[in-house]
């Protein structure tokens, strides 16, 4: 059971008249809009003695002090104050202090220090600035990971891909075949299309887009069956996906149970995974061996 909590203030001392204004530290989801706690007055140490009121020697790192009948102890100060203390006042401050830990902070460091991967969705992100919005009138910073993918698009030409030529081999199955498929990576937003290369009068049925166009996860990622929607809709996940720096030549990729192949890709693609990605693509593979081998089908 939470019996107390430590709360993380600052602080700010003003020297040319000796007053003071204290501010809490905002706190993720806490649903706090105003952080204040004192706006800026000069505090009387007594409030029976009014003239007495809180100096700058008062503050010392180590020490507390209380402020309308609140103990704030003071754990550090910022380069700037001890720049002051050293330059002005002649005085070396003292180190900092270390913080204080209670049952929620530790359950909450302990929370995310097991789990590497964000916890918190798209959709419930856009809910919280939806509600803030209502509430508040503001809206909150975007996620860093928004911030990336909003960078990645608009840095990126609309519809610029990538294209690597892949094998899909279905003939071990009754009706399967060698399929000849083009694996197209947007750059824009890291969009997977494949399509089937079809030569023409191929008796193949359906049409030849064997994936429409969509963020493919990498391998063991860890998706909710209830969150399986696109980005905009509440995926888990935002970094988990497959990207230009993931795929390689002479790998095969199992992209919703279908083994793919990559054996070659354009210039293009060379010239583009060379600058951005840092290394150079391995050499086109021979697929005659795969064109000449002849499976048995499954009865």
């Amino acid at each position: 059971m939470e019996k107390e909590r430590v709360r993380k203030v600052c602080i700010r001392f003003h020297v040319e008249d000796n007053s003071i204004s204290i501010q809490e530290s905002q706190e993720i989801n806490s649903g706090i809009t105003d952080t204040r706690i004192l706006d800026r007055r000069q505090v009387p140490k007594d409030t029976r003695n009014p003239s007495n009121i809180f100096l700058l020697s008062d503050f010392q790192i180590g020490g507390s002090v209380t402020i309308y009948g609140i103990i704030y102890t003071i754990v550090d100060m910022d380069a700037r104050s001890r720049k002051y203390a050293r330059e002005v006042l002649g005085e070396e401050a003292p180190a900092a202090v270390p913080w204080p830990d209670d049952v929620y902070s530790a359950s909450v460091k302990n929370t995310f220090s097991k789990s590497a991967v964000r916890g918190v969705t798209s959709d419930d992100m856009d809910l919280r600035r939806a509600v803030e919005q209502q509430l508040a009138g503001i809206y909150s910073k975007h996620s860093n990971e928004d911030i990336t993918i909003a960078r990645q698009f608009f840095k990126n030409p609309i519809k610029e891909h990538l294209s690597y030529l892949a094998l899909w081999d279905d003939r071990a199955n009754i009706s399967g075949d060698l399929h000849f498929c083009v694996i197209r990576l947007y750059s824009e937003n890291t969009s997977i299309e494949i399509v089937e290369d079809r030569p023409e009068n191929c008796g193949s049925t359906g049409g030849p887009i064997l994936l429409s166009r969509q963020r493919v996860p990498k391998p063991g990622s860890d998706l909710a069956a209830s969150r399986f929607q696109e980005h905009t809709y509440g995926k888990l996940m935002k970094n988990n996906y497959l990207s230009a720096e993931d795929i390689h030549i002479g790998e095969t990729y199992t992209i919703y149970g279908k083994p793919f192949f990559v054996y070659d890709c354009d210039q293009f693609t060379r010239d583009y995974v060379k600058a951005n990605c840092g290394f150079s693509l391995e050499p086109a593979i021979d697929i005659k061996p795969f064109l000449s081998e002849q499976k048995n089908h499954k009865v």
